[in-house]
């Protein structure tokens, strides 16, 4: 594991999700492939089509940080119904 990968596990554990809303539309907790929206720190993210949920919020993060909507500390990620 190099530096960067190490730095990205940190920055994750740091990260908080939220899934009430998904929750509260599907009766569920939210799990599997699909076609997941994801708000990162308040703003929306749809990486693609058919992504098991665990990827997706991986792929959201990334796009987060490069138009820089990702702080150093306490990142919200909500996935949305």
């Amino acid at each position: 594991m190099n530096i960067q990968e190490l730095f990205e596990e940190v920055i994750e554990e740091s990260t908080t999700t939220n899934t009430r809303e998904y929750e509260f539309s599907h009766g569920k907790k939210p799990k599997g492939s699909g076609n997941w929206w994801i708000k990162v720190n308040g703003k929306g993210y749809n990486p693609q089509p058919n992504m098991t949920l665990g990827k997706a919020k991986s792929a959201a993060s990334k796009m987060a940080r490069a138009d820089g909507n990702w702080k150093k500390t306490g990142n919200e990620i909500e996935v949305m119904p």
